[in-house]
């Protein structure tokens, strides 16, 4: 499928976790950011890292049903030294030698460390990550779904992931349905005019239900139906393009 170049978009998103992001590089503190899935937080954090990269920016995505041992691991994988060592310890020491007050760890998907890791797993990963902090300076983001918001500052180990909950000094909620601004944002990068009434309400629903991604993921599909029709994208045929997935995704068996 032929897609448009369009880099990254700068939606609100997007400026909001650059900034949190710098502050926590620059002074050397924990910043949290919580939002919802498919609204960019991801595709912003991985392209933050890119422009800060050198050593400076180190990111890492948790993954599902980690113990601390993976999460060491995974962690050492990021540098360029102590991937050798099979001990735990030996690991740990090449993370700690190798982050300084000058680099920014960031932490992506970290809700999954407390949900769908064991109670256990969750609290000594989260004391790894609070030690990483307190033995290197660097600075540190952490990025979850609003289930992290939820499992860090209210769940039952609240007590215990309240010890690094409090060194933190940014903390970022996104809204759940992004401002039509970045709709408008996103438009123009697709040189679309700007929608309006009928299609700037089933954006709207759209983003709200499935967020910036798939609204992006659609007109991609838009701009490579308008090429190989040799002809320009258009709300027109964006709407051609959402009616039939809808369309497939209603289609009902006969037998």
């Amino acid at each position: 499928m032929k897609k448009k170049r369009i880099g990254i978009i700068e939606t609100e998103v997007k400026k909001t976790v650059f900034s949190a992001c710098t502050a926590a590089l620059n002074d050397g503190m924990p910043a949290f950011i919580y939002g919802a899935s498919q609204i960019g937080k991801t595709t912003a954090l991985m392209e933050f890292q890119r422009l800060n990269n050198h050593g400076k920016t180190v990111y890492l995505r948790m993954g599902s049903g980690w113990t601390r041992p993976r999460l060491v691991r995974e962690l050492a994988l990021r540098f360029g030294n102590g991937v050798k060592a099979t001990k735990c310890w030996a690991l740990e020491d090449a993370i700690f030698g190798s982050l300084t007050r000058y680099n920014l760890l960031i932490i992506d998907e970290f809700h999954l460390a407390l949900e769908t890791a064991t109670d256990a797993s969750a609290k000594a990963m989260m004391e790894f990550v609070r030690e990483v902090y307190d033995r290197t300076g660097c600075g540190l983001v952490m990025s979850a779904t609003k289930v992290g918001l939820s499992g860090l500052e209210g769940g039952k180990n609240q007590m215990l992931f309240d010890q690094l909950r409090r060194r933190g000094v940014v903390k970022v909620v996104l809204p759940d349905v992004p401002p039509v601004r970045d709709i408008n944002t996103i438009a123009r990068s697709f040189d679309l005019p700007l929608p309006a009434g009928e299609v700037l309400a089933g954006i709207k629903q759209l983003v709200k239900t499935r967020g910036l991604g798939v609204f992006i993921k659609y007109l991609q599909k838009s701009y490579a139906v308008a090429r190989k029709a040799k002809g320009d994208l258009s709300w027109e045929v964006y709407a051609k393009v959402v009616n039939g997935y809808l369309a497939l995704g209603a289609m009902k068996s006969e037998y």
